[in-house]
């Protein structure tokens, strides 16, 4: 596809912000983490420290193990590994990055495979021998990979070996690195294991579905095989995680001193200004090229610490225009309302609030262009009006990029490319606008439903970054 672009200028804030005399600003900077999407309606993504968490828990200790992130944004995951004895880690990217379908993640998925000599670096130099050319493959965690052997089982002291394969949204792409893998180690069901979790589990061709559930399951069902091994110090483990990812800017509201913020009814505004994600961090071009994705502010309430609970089934945790959210930035104002939420049930009850950590994420969507135009590179302002009578308690506030598809061959989609000829000019222009103008579902360009002047802004700004 060859690629356009028109000149456009975009405000650029970060680091600078207007106050009166004498006014005291203390920006809030966010934590940027990785996240793992999952295929379960109604369900938060995995955040790395819960995966690292889950790990540590369900692992025991003294296995070797090997994490791959293949992902787009695989490599914020690495962080969480840093300095453990037991655990060499690789990425398709540095930390904040996009991965590229048919660049690293394939060659590392067709190259993870056992023979003499082999170690994790055969692996890793494989994907990299094949990125693409925006990559930059990375490695960490305290093992080196040459120190994580892939010798056959039962040689240079590698007694069992157990991989887990992660896709939360498959693609075909994603599917075949599957494959490759379940080809590359014959599951014998005690000393060789290859378990896989993704999509809709059997439905898509994987043992279980992508969710919290699905996941701990099968890490669960791998660590006891392990723990009843003779001698579980020799035993290895393997997770390799392809497909898409997502990225999270958090913050911890003003708490005054440690716990939640208590998120009283009336109009609630915090002290000081956020610092949004910046473009540095996050590539806007992914969000645009991706049709499915949904950019968004949420809010994380752990319910159970002020005794509330409820059921874990997609719902509505309460009524339409309950809570309203009101960012300010230096280019824009825009208040919108909690439209979702998903739900955080740890030990997988059917209840959430009754487990430590468990909780109500309210979810505000923001179209994409409006989140780039206003929320990239500035910093903004916060203030939320609760308009129930409870008083609810918010331990995170987050800025999220949804779920990002990898670009790359045969999946890149470039959706300003509106007649779909394989070139970006004005004859794409002309197309959308009489779409447009004729009432086309397909002018629907931001997917919220509706046909009005945002999706044509929308368009305008995938335009304009071009392809």
């Amino acid at each position: 596809m060859s690629g356009f672009s028109l000149s456009f200028l975009r405000y650029v804030l970060v680091g600078s912000l207007c106050v009166s005399a004498g006014q005291a600003v203390q920006a809030q900077v966010a934590v940027t983490d990785g996240t793992l999407p999952v295929t379960a309606p109604g369900e938060p993504p995995i955040f790395d420290d819960e995966l690292a968490e889950m790990i540590r828990r369900l692992i025991p200790q003294c296995s070797k193990k090997l994490m791959m992130f293949t992902q787009c944004y695989g490599g914020n995951f690495l962080d969480q590994f840093e300095g453990d004895p037991n655990t060499a880690t690789t990425s398709a990217d540095e930390p904040g990055d996009e991965s590229i379908y048919g660049g690293y993640h394939d060659d590392a998925a067709r190259g993870l495979k056992s023979g003499p000599g082999r170690t994790a670096k055969d692996a890793h130099d494989a994907g990299t021998a094949g990125k693409a050319a925006s990559e930059s493959p990375q490695s960490g965690g305290g093992l080196g990979l040459t120190d994580f052997p892939l010798d056959p089982v039962g040689t240079n002291g590698v007694c069992s070996r157990h991989i887990l394969v992660y896709a939360g949204i498959p693609e075909p792409m994603d599917d075949a690195d599957r494959d490759a893998i379940k080809a590359n180690f014959p599951d014998d069901g005690v000393t060789q294991t290859v378990h896989t979790v993704g999509g809709n589990g059997a439905a898509d061709g994987y043992d279980k579905p992508a969710s919290h559930k699905g996941m701990e399951d099968a890490m669960k069902e791998i660590g006891d095989l392990i723990r009843n091994a003779e001698n579980p110090c020799c035993e290895q483990f393997i997770l390799f995680v392809t497909d898409h990812g997502d990225i999270h800017a958090i913050t911890v509201p003003p708490l005054g001193g440690g716990g939640n913020w208590p998120l009283v009814p009336g109009v609630n505004p915090w002290g000081g200004p956020i610092a949004g994600l910046s473009s540095a961090i996050v590539e806007p071009t992914a969000w645009l090229a991706d049709p499915s994705n949904q950019t968004s502010f949420s809010l994380f309430m752990p319910i159970g610490d002020v005794g509330m609970t409820t059921p874990a089934e997609p719902h509505n945790f309460l009524p339409p225009g309950s809570l309203v959210m009101q960012l300010q930035s230096p280019v824009q104002s825009t208040t919108v309302q909690a439209q979702k939420w998903t739900y955080l049930d740890v030990n997988h009850d059917g209840v959430v609030g009754n487990w430590p950590g468990e909780g109500v994420n309210a979810i505000f969507p923001i179209p994409e262009p409006t989140m780039i135009g206003a929320f990239f590179d500035v910093f903004y302002n916060v203030q939320i009006q609760n308009n129930t009578a409870l008083t609810l308690p918010v331990s995170k506030f987050r800025q999220d990029s949804g779920e990002i598809a990898r670009l790359g061959d045969g999946t890149a989609v470039c959706r300003a490319d509106f007649n779909h000829d394989g070139f970006l000019d004005f004859t794409d222009f002309d197309a959308f606008v009489t779409a447009f103008e004729s009432g086309d579902a397909s002018a629907d360009f931001n997917g919220d439903g509706f046909l009005d002047f945002t999706d044509f802004d929308a368009f305008v700004t995938a335009f304009e970054l071009g392809c």
